[in-house]
């Protein structure tokens, strides 16, 4: 199966957001750790700030990887965040991410 990018949204749906909220998860328990910080979480849900844009990646209708860009504001730089479906990984997903979040 081949992976695919979707488009930047500003918005995730109610199903999207629950899709990649189960990917963190995964990725919580795989890693020990969150993949992204509380204020990550609350813009899936879409309770974070103005302006969170979200990017995510799927592979047969399955979301596989998910990154989000925060805008910078005053002195504080943008900021993103991204986290890779562990069953997904070593396919370049984290690597196509990374490299759309630096070209937005």
């Amino acid at each position: 199966m081949s992976a695919s990018v979707e488009l930047w949204t500003d918005r995730l749906d109610r199903k999207q957001a629950a899709d990649v909220s189960a990917l963190l998860d995964r990725a919580t328990a795989a890693d020990g750790t969150a993949p992204v910080s509380e204020q990550g979480v609350h813009a899936v849900s879409g309770a974070g700030g103005d302006g969170v844009r979200h990017l995510v990646e799927t592979d047969a209708h399955r979301i596989v990887g998910y990154a989000q860009l925060q805008p910078g504001h005053g002195e504080h730089p943008a900021m993103a965040e991204l986290a890779v479906d562990p069953e997904a990984r070593g396919r370049g997903i984290g690597s196509r991410l990374v490299t759309e979040v630096l070209s937005e």
